[in-house]
């Protein structure tokens, strides 16, 4: 990984208690100072129950980011964060669940995110879709990602969706992708509106409705009018010609 710029670890990857972790951060934060890499690492803690990232900058200063929406039923043990991964420099990071919100990491890239760093875990058999959704947040929002995945895929992708880097988590051993990965464009229309335009679509299909109703109950309504008026006029004929026939008849030629 000689040159590498930026490097990210997967979540929980390096499990430690707060006794030892300054023991397990300093060399990490040595190589980030020696060779100008930001790290990313994803850290999982049992005393006190805690899934956490730090990121480890080259000018010595060290970030935690506390996992913001956890797995209901396996990470209830966990105390969620309530603090965003911003980075400053068009960096960020997340920790994989949290890309299935949308809002969240809307809320991130608007600070100008263009290169998400997301320590992940996946369950073998949802790695793929995990990995696209996440894929897709880069997408809306204009950033490349880095998502390494333990039981999922180790990917690199570009803010259009492109995976410029893959690879199947070995069940053995570390996995590690290597990419030049340009960074993305930073906030779109998306990140600054939101689904607005969605909704927009929705209350535009309703009102269609509703006017396609009204028009259908007005048609019906001038039919029924229609039926109601014809054996009236019927009747009138039917008069007029009774009356006729009351008077008297005159032949012809006159005398």
């Amino acid at each position: 990984m000689e040159g590498a710029r930026f490097v990210v670890t997967p979540e929980g990857s390096m499990a430690s208690i707060p006794e030892v972790q300054n023991a397990i951060v300093a060399p990490l934060a040595e190589v980030s100072g020696q060779t100008g890499v930001q790290i990313i690492a994803g850290f999982g803690t049992q005393r006190p129950a805690a899934d956490f990232s730090l990121s480890i900058a080259p000018d010595g200063e060290i970030q935690r980011y506390n996992k913001r929406h956890l797995v209901p039923g396996l990470e209830n043990r966990f105390k969620p964060g309530h603090v965003s991964g911003w980075l400053g420099n068009d960096l960020a990071m997340e920790i994989c669940k949290d890309m299935d919100f949308p809002g969240t990491v809307r809320l991130d890239a608007a600070k100008g995110v263009r290169l998400m760093g997301v320590p992940a875990g996946d369950f073998v058999v949802d790695g793929w879709q995990h990995a696209r959704m996440a894929v897709m947040r880069g997408v809306e929002n204009g950033f490349a990602m880095v998502r390494p995945a333990h039981h999922g895929l180790v990917i690199a992708s570009d803010a259009e969706g492109r995976l410029v880097a893959v690879k199947k988590d070995a069940p053995t051993g570390p996995t590690v992708v290597v990419a030049d990965l340009p960074l993305g464009p930073g906030p779109t229309l998306y990140t600054r509106i939101g689904d607005a335009f969605a909704w927009l679509c929705v209350v535009g299909v309703f009102a269609l409705s509703a006017l396609s109703m009204l028009g259908r109950r007005k048609g019906v309504s001038e039919e029924v009018e229609t039926v109601r008026q014809k054996p009236q006029e019927s009747g009138r004929h039917l008069a007029a010609r009774e009356h006729n026939l009351d008077r008297p008849t005159s032949s012809w030629p006159f005398p």
